[in-house]
């Protein structure tokens, strides 16, 4: 269990669960969830990564708009 800051800097939120447990980017990550949807449905994905089925369609979602950063570069689901 992580402790409480001392130092009155705020410590963040929960951590990333999928980028760690996988060691992946970010990047990656989506690319790899994308390139898995072809084959799976969200709660398969869920199941699968240990996520909720609304974490999955967030990320989905994330990967569709390319996020503004990465100028679109995912894979799309067609």
């Amino acid at each position: 269990m992580r402790t409480r800051r001392t130092d009155g800097i705020h410590a963040g939120g929960r951590p990333a669960i999928l980028e760690t447990k996988y060691q992946l980017t970010r990047d990656e990550m989506l690319i790899k969830i994308m390139q898995d949807y072809k084959n799976m449905t969200q709660a398969e994905l869920a199941r699968q990564y240990g996520v909720s089925r609304q974490t999955i369609c967030r990320y989905l979602k994330l990967a569709r708009e390319g996020n503004g950063e990465t100028n679109g570069k995912y894979i799309s689901t067609n």
